[in-house]
């Protein structure tokens, strides 16, 4: 297989045009947040994640994120952070984890306090349900990333 780099000028090119397309035909931003992760899972499951893929992958949805929000093109508030949570939860499986990364399962099980307060003192008004992903969406996805990210400060230097 070719190793194949594109130059930075080819890249901004094709973003430029996908940012153009997105702008005459709106819709066209829904399937762009569809391709992104079918694409990334494509180059993680291909490549097994030798070259820890899954933070190039990650990276580009957490940027592609506020272009998605300013078009209409995420599906919910989470989208990104279940995306890259299961980018790191696969990354995991094909590169393993250090041990070291189990110190933020603490931290993990210091929002369980979080959940049964917000049971307990729920408004009928509010569904819990969305309150709860609103509102641990993003430290769980800070966790799972920790844990990924642990040890691996050299990836790609």
């Amino acid at each position: 297989m070719k190793n194949k780099k594109w130059s930075y000028e080819f890249l901004l090119i094709i973003h430029a045009a996908i940012a153009i397309v997105v702008f005459a035909v709106p819709f066209l931003s829904k399937i762009y947040s569809l391709i992104i992760p079918i694409v990334g899972f494509y180059i993680v499951y291909k490549t097994k994640n030798k070259n820890n893929e899954v933070l190039l992958v990650t990276a580009y949805l957490v940027g592609a994120e506020v272009f998605l929000r300013m078009t209409g093109g995420n599906f919910n508030n989470e989208y990104v952070k279940f995306s890259v949570i299961f980018f790191m939860l696969m990354g995991m499986f094909y590169s393993n984890f250090s041990r070291n990364g189990f110190i933020y399962c603490f931290f993990l099980i210091l929002l369980i306090p979080g959940i049964l307060l917000t049971v307990a003192a729920s408004d009928p008004s509010i569904d819990i349900k969305k309150a709860l992903f609103f509102n641990l969406s993003g430290p769980v996805c800070l966790a799972i990333s920790a844990i990924y990210t642990m040890k691996r400060g050299d990836a790609f230097f």
